[in-house]
């Protein structure tokens, strides 16, 4: 985690602990990392609080990394195909886009509201006169923290708008309003099929 995140979202909250032994860390570049402490601390992910103990790095450049220990040890499974990081056997999936391309971007065709441990099938405008014809709705970062589930479905760019099933196993009521963004635009895979 690096010193400037930790300081303006934890300082108040947690502690940092200075190190006993600070562990050699490396850039991808090649330059060595300055730990400055530990911080214990609990991070979200697919609506999952997981506590976690973090390096405070003073010249980290993205706010937080997550190391290959952490990875092994939830069994993660990063599928780059589908933009997914899956943990704990499939427990907890969470979409790898952080920033999604406004060409993938999938909007609310109208105001919706979904009540509480409902579904909902919504109209949906996709982008269109991008080069492709259908792809598959996956939740957008955003979508995911609200705890709303987007249903993997192909959908055609051709003809808006589609439709896109949504479900809200939240206790509160979610209303948003037309043109939200909600999901983004996957590369559908295609199997050959054997002729006669």
């Amino acid at each position: 985690m690096s010193r400037i995140y930790y300081e303006r979202n934890l300082h108040s909250k947690t502690s940092l602990r200075k190190c006993s032994k600070a562990p050699k860390l490396m850039s991808a570049g090649g330059n060595d990392l300055t730990t400055i402490g530990h911080v214990k601390t609990k991070i979200k992910l697919g609506g999952c609080a997981l506590p976690l103990e973090f390096c405070v790095i003073k010249n980290l450049t993205q706010d937080v990394r997550l190391r290959a220990e952490f990875l092994e040890c939830t069994g993660a499974l990063i599928d780059y195909s589908r933009k997914r990081l899956s943990l704990y056997d499939g427990s907890i999936v969470v979409p790898l886009a952080t920033a999604v391309d406004p060409n993938r971007v999938v909007c609310t065709a109208c105001k919706i509201h979904i009540p509480p441990k409902h579904k909902a099938l919504i109209p949906i405008k996709t982008p269109c006169g991008v080069g492709f014809n259908a792809r598959i709705t996956e939740a957008i970062p955003q979508t995911s923290k609200r705890g709303l589930n987007v249903a993997s479905v192909l959908v055609s760019c051709s003809t808006s708008p589609s439709m896109c099933r949504i479900m809200n196993p939240t206790s509160r009521s979610i209303t948003c309003t037309a043109g939200h963004a909600f999901a983004y635009l996957t590369l559908s895979r295609s199997t050959p099929l054997a002729g006669n």
